[in-house]
């Protein structure tokens, strides 16, 4: 008698477990749907794009006969995506006071220029503003500028930059003009290339794609060169004979680029040769 009541309530303990789930095994969450997991977006890379630039010093739309002619200044690169000029001059006597960036943008068909002064010449030197410049087709997002520290003994320089957009990726040019030290070949125009990576640093970092260009007025296988060789690709480097060559305009660029081709190209409207390249932009 006992042992059927037992019995009884051990078989109805078990279908009370049974009903509230307690006896069966525990319950996991239902795996979602193939279709309705997120999944993270896939990364397209910019595709690479070409692009042409080019370093001048215009000399003031001076030609080696001493002759005004910005026609013929503009003839030395008729066809390039941005150029960055040097000794450009606006409202200057001597040059006609025109603003020679503008005219010059307007004869490579660029919609964009602009100067970026470091020197306010005196009366007697036909007055107006000089100093660095550019001309570009690319669109322009932002521009700044930079004082050198100055040689004793010499004028005021800077560094001027332009932040342009070149297919999907932001691109920052540098354009400057050093000092012309007593030797070409030594290196007592440092401080100012320093400071010209110390502005590359504080605009660009080491992340975002730039580009440097101007007159270093330096040889090659001095220090000046070899030591931004050690941060940079420069255009034509590889294709002199770096030991005895006399050149002083350089451009340099950072690691996101491929150099297509270079040239110096050689001209009558200055007493400069042009440097022109094109580049990939990986």
């Amino acid at each position: 008698m006992r042992s059927r009541w037992r019995g009884a309530v051990l078989c109805g303990i078990c279908a009370l477990l049974i009903a509230s789930g307690g006896c069966a095994e525990p319950r996991r969450a239902a795996a979602p749907a193939e279709q309705d997991r997120e999944r993270p977006a896939a990364y397209n890379p910019p595709e690479p794009i070409d692009f042409t630039v080019a370093s001048f010093n215009i000399h003031d739309g001076r030609g080696r006969d001493r002759r005004f002619d910005l026609d013929r200044t503009a003839s030395v690169l008729p066809d390039v995506d941005f150029v960055g000029l040097q000794q450009a001059s606006r409202a200057n006597l001597r040059a006609g006071f025109v603003d020679q960036p503008e005219e010059l943008a307007k004869r490579w068909g660029h919609k964009y220029y602009g100067l970026f002064a470091w020197d306010e010449r005196p009366i007697w030197d036909g007055g107006g503003l000089f100093g660095n410049a550019y001309t570009t087709s690319l669109p322009v997002l932002q521009t700044g500028e930079a004082d050198l520290p100055e040689i004793e003994g010499e004028g005021s320089r800077g560094v001027g930059w332009v932040k342009a957009r070149v297919g999907e990726r932001d691109v920052v040019f540098f354009i400057t003009h050093i000092t012309l030290p007593d030797d070409a070949g030594g290196d007592a125009h440092w401080p100012q290339a320093a400071a010209v990576l110390a502005e590359i640093d504080e605009v660009c970092g080491e992340d975002r794609p730039c580009v440097l260009m101007g007159d270093f007025n330096a040889y090659p296988a001095g220090p000046v060169i070899q030591r931004l060789l050690g941060r940079f690709n420069e255009v034509l480097i590889d294709e002199e004979n770096v030991e005895t060559s006399t050149r002083r305009d350089y451009i340099f660029v950072s690691r996101h680029f491929t150099i297509l081709a270079a040239r110096l190209v050689e001209n009558d409207a200055s007493d400069h040769p042009a440097v022109w390249c094109r580049l990939r932009l990986e």
